[in-house]
């Protein structure tokens, strides 16, 4: 005998739940508060308000001394050495760009001009080696082919680098490249026409020096946090500034929890202002012979606003056969704003 296929009959109860409203403000309050303290500590950290033995902020002496596992280098009496600051990520030295060009120089038999060129002072990086590379492209012309020579000399007279050209042979590239070039004063530079009698007419050139300064590339001067640099378009900004972390400071406080309770308000003002529209047409269904539990699966159907979702919740629960006084209560402590539950009560 062929057994009988019972069919199952599901049915999705979707019950009145308990109000998460304030849960939620509990939750996003918990999370604000702690991001708000977080960046109130990062900036007062940074700020110079909490003294240190070294004279460091304390933000960079803990998070590096972490980095680098030496805590005495960075929690120490005396200021990190340079070459403490580059083993730690954060304050490392980055190059910048220094350009030297001039006017051209004209009628040159030997002509020589003193430059200074800035950085690090090699007894102040505890032994690390800082290269400063130096390029310098130039362009001498004459009236003649001569010899002429282009050269780099220290304040002691002593020749760096130098090249040697010829006016006459295009293939000419006037270029010297030194690998470093130590931070000092009085360097020369200096043009001599190899011939006693032509002198170079014009002479022109662009140097350029990448050069350490000793401060990390995410401090200023004054040894505060200002974080790295991003360029958008001819914008560049320090999103991580240590000034920032004090607006971030109120906006964590203040802003998440008020912005969600007002969303809240938001929707109550919505549901109060469509309320009265459905308490008319449910007395209209009522007076026209219905029964309030066939006049509120009626209004099921309209266009409600933030009401929508409530009044499909109250056909649902009066389909399955509950008591229309109980819907009409639970729906009052679902919605639980003041002009509903003053007009059900």
């Amino acid at each position: 005998m062929a057994r009988k296929k019972k069919n199952k009959i599901v049915v999705n109860l979707d019950l009145p739940k308990d109000d998460s409203t304030m849960t939620k403000l509990y939750g996003i309050l918990f999370v604000s508060i702690l991001l708000g303290m977080t960046t109130a500590v990062v900036w007062a950290t940074n700020s110079g308000f909490i003294p240190t033995a070294n004279g460091e902020p304390m933000f960079t002496n803990v998070a590096c001394g972490i980095i680098t596992g030496d805590n005495e280098a960075f929690n120490g009496n005396s200021k990190p050495t340079y070459a403490q600051n580059q083993s730690c990520s954060l304050l490392q030295d980055s190059p910048d760009i220094v350009t030297w060009s001039d006017e051209p120089w004209e009628d040159i038999l030997f002509r020589g001009k003193n430059f200074d060129v800035p950085g690090v002072d090699p007894q102040a990086t505890g032994g690390e080696v800082v290269l400063q590379p130096l390029t310098m492209t130039c362009d001498a012309e004459a009236s003649e082919p001569i010899i002429y020579t282009v050269a780099i000399r220290n304040r002691y007279g002593e020749m760096l680098d130098y090249y040697q050209g010829n006016t006459g042979v295009s293939s000419d590239q006037c270029l010297i490249e030194l690998n470093s070039i130590d931070a000092g004063n009085r360097y020369e530079l200096i043009v001599k026409s190899e011939s006693e009698t032509v002198p170079v007419s014009q002479f022109t050139f662009n140097m350029e020096i990448e050069y350490f300064d000793g401060v990390p590339a995410n401090m200023n001067n004054k040894s505060l946090w200002i974080g790295p640099e991003y360029s958008f378009g001819p914008l560049s900004v320090h999103p991580t500034i240590f000034l920032n972390f004090f607006g971030l400071m109120f906006f964590f406080f203040l802003w998440p929890a008020s912005f969600y309770w007002e969303g809240v308000e938001n929707r109550k003002n919505e549901i109060e202002e469509k309320f009265p529209d459905f308490l008319r047409d449910l007395a209209e269904y009522w007076k026209g012979g219905l029964s309030m539990t066939v006049a509120v699966q009626t209004l099921a159907t309209s266009e409600y606003g933030a009401l929508n979702d409530e009044v499909k919740k109250m056909s649902d629960q009066l389909s399955w056969g509950i008591k229309f006084s109980d819907v009409i209560l639970q729906f009052a402590e679902r919605v639980g704003t003041p002009l509903v539950k003053r007009a059900i009560s």
